[in-house]
């Protein structure tokens, strides 16, 4: 079975001396870093994964227990995992990019080939890991309640646990690209205040066009919210527009053309070339707030 090696801070050779090739396990001793490496990199990837506790039911088929990870670790695809543990009848499993709908299947093919092929009786527990704010501790009490419950039910049963834990806080960037100071501090209070869940936001002002065109502050790949005053100095508020939309990575742009004139011919104009809203000055804070909440909603 080939088994991946993550990035982890430990040097590949000492990873792959801690991998047993007979079993089919890494050391115990390892399991501890690689979940805490998964969760440090899911603000980066934002994929879940599933730990899942297994556990040999019928102890006088011990012996086998070679033989046993190496059959449960057949199973597995090379971005997962196996680890001893202190118990040598229980293992742990890493399921990466893998729900408990995902896990449940693959449990199901594990169960199916022991209990055609071997003496051996399976069990165990596990939990789905959503949000990077989950710790360690949270993660093991779940899955040895899980465990535990399946325990209860007998040979070949799987049971799930959720984590009690937070969900993660997404940060959106915003720009404020407006070049009169009552409508920045009007916006920028506006968004201070706005309750929006497991949600923050990073709020840079721009006076004109051109600063904001020359600064690195949206190149990035996070969700960008954008309020636009269509008249500005050096470069206009659809100049801006149409550079934003003409990117390889338009769609993470959400934008809000703030207009100096309330007409039918701005709006459509404004929208034509990419705007989300058009919002005509001076704009109700209530109305704004309602669109801006409606258009994060839209996005989660």
């Amino acid at each position: 079975m080939s088994m991946a090696t993550p990035s982890t801070s430990a040097p590949s050779s000492l990873l792959s001396l801690l991998f047993n090739e007979e079993t089919g396990l890494y050391h115990s001793d390892l399991f501890p870093s690689f979940v805490q490496w998964k969760l440090a990199d899911m603000p980066r990837i934002r994929t879940k994964f599933t730990i899942a506790e297994i556990e040999i039911c019928n102890i006088s088929e011990l012996p086998a227990q070679p033989r046993v990870s190496k059959q449960i670790a057949s199973h597995f695809r090379n971005t997962d995992y196996l680890f001893a543990t202190e118990k040598p009848h229980r293992f742990m499993a890493l399921l990466m990019h893998t729900g408990v709908l995902e896990a449940e299947y693959l449990f199901q093919r594990i169960y199916s080939d022991f209990q055609s092929s071997s003496a051996v009786q399976l069990t165990a527990g596990m939990t789905e890991v959503v949000y990077s704010t989950t710790t360690y501790e949270d993660i093991l009490d779940a899955t040895s309640v899980a465990l535990t419950l399946a325990q209860d039910k007998g040979p070949y049963q799987l049971k799930a646990v959720p984590v009690a834990t937070l969900p993660d806080v997404s940060t959106i960037k915003v720009s404020i690209i407006e070049d009169s100071l009552i409508a920045q501090s009007i916006l920028t209070n506006m968004l201070q205040n706005l309750q929006v869940d497991h949600t923050e936001f990073d709020i840079r002002i721009f006076d004109d066009g051109a600063s904001f065109a020359e600064s690195d502050w949206h190149h990035s790949g996070h969700m960008h919210l954008i309020f636009l005053s269509d008249t500005l100095p050096q470069r206009d508020g659809i100049e801006v527009l149409r550079d934003l939309r003409s990117m390889p990575n338009a769609s993470k742009y959400v934008i809000i053309m703030l207009g100096s004139r309330k007409t039918e011919h701005m709006t459509i104009y404004s929208m034509e070339h990419g705007a989300d809203y058009y919002i005509a000055k001076p704009f109700s804070i209530k109305l704004l707030e309602a669109r801006v909440k409606r258009l994060l909603e839209r996005l989660k």
